[in-house]
């Protein structure tokens, strides 16, 4: 069977969300048949691995991989996933989000069309069913521009995956992979093949992704709990991104992208839920990044730059004291909208 596209899905215990998943390949519109499913799950403790048995044994399109041990990130599921795929072109989808059901079509069509690397629309947040930032009457605006990256930096901060369809024989090609064992592999992902195309395509108006906002009680997403494992796992992933911008030479790009993750990173500092002999190890290997990256820039957020002035000074007990206020403002939700706001910027 030859298909047009081969989606990605990386799972981990997630019974409650697949059903709905792959129902969304099937109502894609470019056919469910011309779709190749790769689902690799991450040694699942619950029921996803006999959901997926059922699945691969009902639909010749759905291949499921179990590796034998847990990885503990999606980063060796997305790169088996490349691997085992036999399409031209290659999607990625989280185990609890969807496509709408123009998705895959439309940036299969665009992709064919421009001869791209990779295309990318927008994402639409969604929170117990319904979107939070956009009216759905705007979900179907075809608008394109074509962008190199290297010029148009402010996609460096887009780095999500699964808003994209990639054509295979350029991450092969380039040897694009997720580093295995790090969180933010996506931005990893993202930054390789940013540097390595001129070409990419921005649905800039489709919403075509839509992304399950858990951050609240119980059912948090592993990138909204922000334990202390996460955090330092997320510090040690920017130094694998730092190096890889280094190897490009492109100072103004390093000074973008390091702007960019540090807000993020200054975010999650606030949110940890730690006592302060935790907080003040997790500070001091946040100032031993900074010391490496040699960041001298302002971060262009008043909050943020009040905690890394502070953090680059070594006024680590200070660092600590603003953070817990920015806390108290995400928990009553201003700073969880403006967080959410940094992954859908392109313009």
């Amino acid at each position: 069977m030859e298909y047009k596209v081969s989606v990605v899905i990386p799972t981990y215990n997630g019974e409650e969300f697949i059903d709905d998943t792959i129902n969304c390949l099937k109502n894609q519109t470019i056919g469910f048949e011309n779709i190749e499913i790769i689902i690799v799950d991450d040694k699942s403790e619950d029921s996803t691995q006999e959901i997926l048995k059922k699945y691969s044994q009902e639909y010749f399109n759905i291949k499921c991989f179990y590796p034998k041990t847990n990885s503990g990130t999606p980063s060796r599921g997305r790169n088996i996933g490349i691997e085992k795929a036999h399409a031209e072109y290659i999607m990625f989808l989280d185990q609890d989000d969807k496509y709408v059901n123009t998705m895959c079509e439309i940036l299969y069509e665009t992709i064919k069309k421009t001869d791209s690397n990779l295309v990318m629309c927008r994402h639409a947040n969604i929170e117990n069913n319904k979107y939070k930032d956009i009216q759905p009457k705007k979900l179907e605006d075809m608008d394109y521009i074509i962008l190199d990256p290297k010029k148009e930096r402010n996609i460096f901060t887009y780095p999500l995956i699964w808003s994209k369809i990639y054509k295979k024989d350029f991450l092969l090609e380039y040897d694009i992979k997720f580093p295995e064992g790090y969180f933010m592999e996506d931005v990893y992902f993202s930054v390789k093949s940013y540097l390595n195309t001129e070409n990419l395509v921005f649905l800039k108006n489709f919403y075509g992704y839509e992304y399950n906002v858990r951050d609240n009680g119980e059912d948090k997403s592993e990138s909204h709990n922000i334990t202390k494992k996460l955090f330092l796992n997320c510090i040690n992933a920017y130094y694998l991104i730092y190096d890889l911008l280094k190897e490009y030479n492109d100072k103004t790009l390093i000074a973008w992208l390091t702007k960019d993750r540090y807000i993020i990173l200054i975010g999650w500092f606030s949110r940890i839920n730690e006592n302060y002999a935790t907080k003040m190890e997790l500070i001091k290997e946040f100032y031993k990044l900074i010391e490496y990256c040699d960041f001298n820039e302002k971060l262009g957020e008043i909050w943020a730059d009040l905690i890394f002035i502070n953090i680059k000074k070594r006024n680590f007990r200070i660092a600590i004291m603003l953070s817990k206020i920015i806390n108290i403002l995400f928990n009553s939700m201003l700073l969880r909208k403006f967080y959410r706001k940094l992954y859908n910027k392109p313009q």
